[in-house]
């Protein structure tokens, strides 16, 4: 297996403008160990490679999503905050998607994440407003009333 290990400072590596672009692999203590050397960072440059590394990564994250969005809707049915909750998590998702996994997986990757959540987004809208409506004809007759 070929690999490139440059021993460059972030500002030498600035300094000079040398920007590689690739996958960079996440890790939980911040560094690698290879051949006895720290490593801090590891960008994969082969789109095929990387694919399997971002779509472990980005599915692992929505489930995890979905499964914190599902508890959300069960646990907060009459708390409108709670969509709101729910549909802000949606669009941190999106964003994070765009910028770090969109040029590393397929189209249909995406597409399939992106129809259950807009599915998702569509039933805590309409529980928000469910929520809102209600409350605001419950506050109406209880104005109505006088003694």
């Amino acid at each position: 297996m070929k690999f490139v290990i440059k021993k460059e400072s972030k500002k030498e590596a600035l300094k000079n403008k040398i920007v590689i672009e690739g996958y960079c692999l996440p890790s939980r203590n911040h560094s690698f160990i290879i051949e006895d050397e720290i490593i801090k960072s590891i960008i994969v440059t082969n789109k095929k490679l990387a694919h399997k590394f971002a779509s472990r990564a980005a599915f692992k994250k929505y489930n995890k999503l979905i499964k914190t969005l599902t508890d959300l809707y069960i646990d907060e049915e009459d708390n409108p905050n709670g969509m709101v909750e729910i549909l802000n998590q949606i669009e941190k998702f999106k964003i994070e998607i765009k910028i770090k996994y969109r040029k590393y997986l397929k189209k249909k990757e995406l597409e399939e994440m992106a129809s259950k959540l807009k599915f998702m987004q569509k039933q805590a809208k309409e529980k928000q407003y469910e929520i809102y409506y209600n409350s605001v004809r419950l506050k109406e007759k209880t104005t109505n009333r006088t003694r």
